[in-house]
């Protein structure tokens, strides 16, 4: 059968299609299989199908070799200069942002905007609300939902208590962190690791079976506390690791993002809150870290920085609204330190 009529059967749809493979033998019919199977093979690896037998590949020549590789060498140097040029980005801002914080008069003011403001884009992050399906569930998924920004305001409270503090952080830490963000939603498994297989909900790629998840959550713990590493690179290997393992039944998202602004913050960084509107390629960045077949971290570690550098313009912003003591007078400055 040629390949022209192969394609217009293929491209037939409902009854005209029912019709087409009427008239088809049994020869054809098993030759138009293989063709198809082979065409959607060709569309899902992105290749050029010959048409000598519909099994060899295009094979690439040496020049065209040659040009993939420094394709591939440019875009590499390329984002090795847009990861230089943010972190040093964030460098200047982290100095504006520390000055700012240590002679802001209402220091109090900031940190609950910026709780208020994590917890906000956490729920629609999380999008629970999207579990409604009949009207007569509203009232039920309302209240889940009230239930969940309750225990994520508890965790925001103790993540922002650790963060004055310089103990190491453990697993003890982590299933704390995790027992209030289920603290009322699911009580069972709030806190323990799992015991049985789960998925991601937005991927493809399987977690590691739970009995290795112990092991896993040691040398997690381990790698965070190496002081040799930038606090960024902590930071963002720690929420890369932590949703790979995905340890818990439930809420290893929030957990992550919770364990990843603590060693920010406890490092002089204000904590990364990612916008509803960045959800899809913020979980397309992070399945391609943990697919088996791409392992790339390069598109999250962009975002991520990017993500980094927008929170601290954020705050900067906030903070310039606040007194501080240079535009003060001498004396209201002294009447606010002395607390009159």
């Amino acid at each position: 059968m040629q390949q022209e009529t192969m394609d217009l059967i293929l491209s037939l749809h409902g009854q005209k299609r029912r019709e087409a493979l009427d008239w088809l033998s049994a020869e054809d019919w098993k030759e138009l299989k293989q063709y198809a199977l082979l065409k959607r093979q060709q569309e899902r690896q992105g290749r050029e199908m010959t048409l000598n037998g519909f099994a060899e590949f295009s094979v690439i020549s040496p020049e065209k070799r040659m040009a993939l590789s420094q394709e591939k060498e440019h875009r590499q140097q390329d984002f090795d200069a847009c990861c230089s040029h943010l972190i040093e980005e964030i460098y200047i801002k982290q100095q504006k942002y520390l000055r700012l914080l240590r002679d802001c008069f209402e220091p109090k003011r900031y940190w609950s905007w910026l709780k208020d403001r994590m917890n906000y884009k956490s729920d629609f992050l999380e999008q629970k609300m999207s579990k409604c399906r009949r009207f007569q569930e509203l009232k039920q998924v309302q209240d889940l939902y009230h239930q969940e920004t309750a225990d994520y305001d508890k965790a925001l409270n103790y993540m922002f208590k650790l963060s004055k503090g310089k103990a190491p952080i453990d697993e003890g830490v982590i299933c704390r962190l995790h027992a209030l963000v289920l603290g009322n939603t699911d009580k069972e498994n709030a806190g323990v690791y799992r015991s049985v297989q789960t998925r991601f909900p937005s991927s493809q790629t399987i977690p590691p079976a739970p009995e290795k998840v112990p092991l896993m959550m040691k040398e997690l713990v381990r790698d965070i506390n190496d002081q040799s590493i930038s606090p960024i690179d902590r930071a963002l290997e720690a929420h890369k690791r932590l949703t790979s393992v995905a340890p818990f039944k439930d809420g290893n998202g929030r957990t992550a993002r919770l364990l990843m602004n603590l060693i920010l913050m406890r490092n002089g960084y204000p904590p990364i809150v990612i916008r509803p509107e960045k959800k899809r390629m913020y979980l397309a960045t992070l399945n391609r870290c943990h697919h088996p077949a791409h392992l790339d971290q390069r598109p999250y570690q962009l975002f991520m920085l990017a993500q980094l550098s927008k929170s601290l313009m954020n705050s900067l912003l906030r903070l310039n609204g606040l007194p501080h003591k240079y535009y003060l007078p001498r004396q209201k400055y002294w009447m606010r330190e002395q607390g009159r």
